[in-house]
């Protein structure tokens, strides 16, 4: 009697075995998760900045652009239209916090994407502004 259930429990083990391998080599593997700061990266382009509680809309010619690329590198355009200002930095972010660092000057700012829109919250000359951003395709 001993010997067919120790015969019976070995053949369950040669089903049982190979079934759980065959389950976990063809299950998916987990997907990792996006490092904070992955949806910064692209262009944005600034609608309208928001100065003491008034927002005012960047109007063509005036163009405001941050590019956040891969491997921490910041490119910041402004323009008037008939002159261009480029500035390069770096910047790594949290979930919700950005830190730029453009000529030696570490800035912060609070942000938030929805969509394709991002603001970011951050001090321009001592004074609190809103940059309301749209991604550019």
């Amino acid at each position: 009697m001993k010997r067919s259930n120790n015969l019976a429990k070995s053949r369950a083990l040669l089903i049982v075995i190979p079934a759980a391998l065959l389950l976990l080599f063809t299950l998916p593997a987990p997907r990792a998760e996006a490092a904070p700061g992955d949806k910064l990266k692209g262009q944005w382009k600034a609608v309208a900045m928001e100065i003491g509680g008034k927002r005012h809309p960047v109007k063509a010619p005036m163009k405001i652009i941050f590019h956040f690329k891969a491997g921490a590198k910041l490119v910041v355009t402004i323009s008037n239209g008939k002159r261009d200002m480029v500035q390069n930095g770096t910047w790594t972010a949290t979930a919700t916090v950005l830190t730029m660092k453009i000529k030696g000057e570490t800035e912060t700012a609070n942000y938030k994407i929805s969509g394709n829109k991002l603001t970011m919250d951050k001090s321009i000359g001592g004074r609190q502004a809103k940059y309301h951003m749209k991604k550019i395709p």
